[in-house]
């Protein structure tokens, strides 16, 4: 692809973004100096360009956890985050197909349950807007639609205001996630 494609796909994102839930207008991050903050990249085994890049507007720890991680895994890892104010939450390998649950297993969505239970979740899903059914009970929800490099680069800028978030979801996927949702957000880099 030559550069002219290369900014038009990135702009096409951006625009693509969807901040679907933002209850207490948490994002953009604003004031984040003292705010603890972690990372968390679920369905990888590796730190995600999405977490490389969070972790250059403020230092996070970040953890990952693989598709197929054991139940003692999300017991730890829901510990280690228990002091945490704020976790970035980042859902990656998943399907496109209803049929296969869009690539979430129950651990999975039991470990976010439970995640949002004790802290300030902000999920970013890196799929299928459908997806978001099971997501109902989140208060800060962006969808990315496609986990690409560029897609995950331009959603974790997105989360720090470097532009403004003006997406809206092109489908009713539950209750809390209707056709046309989204939230505006200002830019604040």
């Amino acid at each position: 692809n030559h550069a002219e494609a290369k900014v038009l796909k990135r702009q096409l994102i951006r625009e693509a973004l969807t901040l679907v839930r933002n209850t207490d207008q948490l994002v953009p991050f604003q004031e984040i100096t003292d705010l603890s903050i972690a990372s968390v990249s679920l369905g990888t085994k590796s730190t995600t360009v999405f977490q490389e890049r969070l972790d250059s507007y403020k230092k996070m720890p970040a953890y990952q956890l693989p598709a197929d991680a054991e139940a003692a895994d999300y017991k730890q890892l829901l510990s280690q985050l228990s002091s945490r104010e704020v976790v970035l939450v980042g859902l990656h390998g998943m399907s496109q197909y209803a049929s296969r649950n869009f690539g979430l297993d129950q651990a999975q969505l039991d470990f976010l349950y439970a995640l949002n239970q004790q802290t300030r979740v902000v999920l970013t899903v890196f799929g299928n807007p459908y997806s978001l059914k099971y997501f109902d009970r989140f208060e800060h929800v962006l969808c990315a639609y496609n986990e690409d490099e560029d897609t995950q680069d331009l959603a974790a800028q997105a989360l720090f205001g470097v532009f403004s978030i003006r997406g809206r979801l092109p489908v009713t996927a539950s209750r809390r996630s209707t056709f046309n949702a989204g939230h505006i957000t200002p830019r604040i880099l």
